[in-house]
């Protein structure tokens, strides 16, 4: 997971994030997020498409992310989520999830 130092004492109040170096404390700080964005998204897309969102702004802030939405950009053309989706359905289509 790619965990911004800068939301540490974030995290530390939300969910007891103290070491993002500790894999077990990084992993949930990460789920953490995609679960804020999930829900953060939800009303405005669902299935793949919000799964695109929230990965987007997992990847690149959630405000930078609408920036690039409101240029005229749609979340299918940001290379990081269109990636993990196609991963995520390779391994649901070979039995892996």
């Amino acid at each position: 997971c790619q965990i911004m130092p800068a939301n540490l004492s974030y995290l530390k109040r939300k969910i007891g994030t103290t070491n993002l170096y500790d894999p077990y404390q990084n992993i949930k700080a990460g789920t953490y997020w995609l679960s804020r964005y999930l829900k953060s998204w939800s009303d405005e897309a669902s299935g793949e498409t919000l799964e695109l969102h929230a990965l987007n702004s997992y990847n690149w802030g959630e405000g930078g992310y609408r920036n690039y939405l409101k240029k005229g950009h749609n979340a299918s053309s940001w290379y990081y989520g269109k990636k993990i989706v196609s991963i995520k359905n390779k391994l649901i289509s070979n039995g892996g999830l």
